[in-house]
């Protein structure tokens, strides 16, 4: 150290501060500077022009940013059907408002909006398709291929898919940590738990849906909502309820147009949960039941 402070290092080191100072200030002048301008960059009074070429310029409004922010828009609106303390599902239900009723519920509208997403880009007939993406094409089960503008609209709803799904197990998480006291290592092992109950619970209404295309009556969805539901103690009336509560939904959803769609607001266009003639006639029935 002596060596390096009063040898022939010293005026290198001297040197070297000195640079390393310069570099702090500049740095230093440069957050300020940067504090200044952040602002600015939002500020809705600046010519519309400089606003999207500066945003554009750190990330902002390239189509991964907007269809993840549609995806974020998506999920957010999944959550408000769940848990409205008014309106929601899990009050037309007149179900508590705990962890594992807002899973099931938030899968239920995430599934109904995946087929809406499916449907985004074809006639709307009440019927939806599942498409693939496979290379630079996008192919159907039967292996039709589709056209450039419809394999760009499957990438975009991918997109939007993914961000909605990123957010849902984020929030799942958090609310396993957080509202439920579980620490790392559990919620890393129920995640896993959720996770299989979720692709479980798709699976099983895809395959009502199918059913449901080829002139089922109706068996299927019943008997979806038993499985999934079972856990939650959902009675007669309630799964009634239910059933009548997701063919509105899917019929509401086809009716939204594909531009909303890919904006991620579908949900806007679909009356809530509390407000559908199902939750007036449920709640009568409970009074019945009551009584």
């Amino acid at each position: 150290m002596n060596h390096i402070l009063f040898g022939h290092k010293f005026p290198q080191t001297l040197k070297e501060s000195a640079q390393f100072c310069t570099f702090s200030s500049s740095m230093g002048s440069f957050r300020s500077r940067l504090k200044e301008i952040w602002p600015k960059l939002f500020d809705t009074t600046l010519p519309t022009s400089k606003q999207y070429t500066l945003l554009k310029l750190l990330g902002f409004y390239s189509k991964e940013s907007q269809s993840m922010a549609a995806g974020a828009r998506l999920y957010t609106d999944c959550i408000k059907r769940t848990d409205d303390e008014q309106f929601g599902l899990l009050k037309a239900l007149e179900l508590e408002r705990k962890f594992l009723p807002r899973f099931q519920s938030t899968a239920l509208h995430f599934w109904l909006s995946l087929c809406r997403l499916r449907a985004v880009g074809q006639p709307l007939d009440g019927k939806t398709r599942l498409e693939l993406p496979v290379g630079d094409q996008v192919v159907s089960p039967d292996r039709t291929v589709f056209s450039e503008h419809r394999t760009k609209l499957c990438r975009e709803c991918s997109l939007l898919s993914n961000g909605a799904y990123d957010r849902f197990w984020r929030e799942m998480s958090r609310r396993l940590y957080q509202e439920e006291g579980l620490n790392s290592r559990q919620v890393s092992k129920y995640s896993t738990e959720l996770e299989k109950i979720f692709y479980g619970s798709l699976l099983l209404l895809d395959e009502c849906a199918k059913h449901a295309m080829e002139g089922d009556q109706g068996a299927s969805l019943k008997e979806a909502i038993d499985k999934d539901w079972r856990s939650l103690a959902v009675d007669g009336p309630r799964k009634l309820a239910l059933e009548q509560y997701i063919r509105s939904c899917l019929k509401e959803l086809q009716r939204v147009p594909d531009d909303v769609v890919l904006q991620g607001t579908m949900w806007l266009r679909v009356i809530m949960p509390n407000k559908m003639d199902m939750a007036k006639g449920l709640q009568n029935l409970l009074k019945e039941n009551k009584c």
